[in-house]
């Protein structure tokens, strides 16, 4: 029997889901000032309905006070999350490269082995040979102009 496996789900939330949950926390306060004032107007006389006023005027601010605080805080999350994410871009563009390089190295050192051991010239051979028929022209050279110095 073949049994499915399940992609552990992460603890930490997302900023989508802490953004939701602020904004339904929000709501759910909003609602229930709004309840607590209009019951309260019900009980209350006319002049204490101004200080109620007053009251749900001032929670509605501390929940304001609150959502901008939270928005904020996520704000600074996100910019820290872009800069350890660009960081770890950067550090696996690097990486890449560099296994990349040592990758093409290490091709080169076994061709050149192999062009070696089947007997194919390599550059640095010609190199060589270049040099040598090189310093044999010069020395050439250096006997024709003394046998001709001396003729």
């Amino acid at each position: 029997m073949a049994t499915k496996t399940r992609a552990a789900k992460s603890t930490i939330p997302t900023l989508k889901d802490l953004t939701k949950q602020v904004d339904r926390f929000r709501k759910d306060v909003e609602k229930t000032v709004e309840k607590v004032g209009r019951e309260a107007k019900r009980y209350l006389p006319a002049k204490s309905r101004r200080q109620i006023d007053d009251l749900i005027d001032s929670v509605a601010k501390t929940v304001d006070n609150v959502r901008t605080d939270v928005e904020d805080r996520v704000s600074d999350i996100r910019g820290t999350v872009d800069k350890r994410v660009k960081a770890l871009r950067k550090d696996t563009t690097s990486r890449g490269q560099k296994a990349l390089d040592t990758l093409e190295k290490e091709t080169r050192k076994q061709l050149d082995r192999l062009l070696k051991a089947i007997g194919v010239p390599m550059r640095s051979d010609l190199d060589s040979i270049k040099r040598r028929v090189g310093a044999i022209e010069r020395k050439l050279d250096d006997l024709l102009a003394g046998h001709k110095k001396a003729a």
